[in-house]
């Protein structure tokens, strides 16, 4: 009997468009997309961060790059 199973459920980032398991992903609080961990998080240090209660915000966010529309 598996204990970690990969999420079956499934859903496209904003940014990339490219298929990811929620699990993976998650939601930017400022501008409220839908990101793969790539587009969300950008490193494994950012992803720590978060980890230890950092503000969960987007690679644009943090950069001050203008944020497109939500398709």
């Amino acid at each position: 009997m598996p204990i970690f199973r990969k999420s079956i459920i499934s859903t496209e980032c904003d940014e990339c468009g490219r298929q990811f398991a929620i699990s993976s992903g998650g939601v930017c609080e400022n501008c409220r997309h839908i990101l793969c961990t790539t587009h969300l998080h950008g490193s494994v240090a950012r992803r720590v961060a978060i980890a230890f209660g950092a503000q969960m915000l987007c690679v644009r966010c943090r950069t001050g790059q203008p944020i497109p529309p939500k398709k």
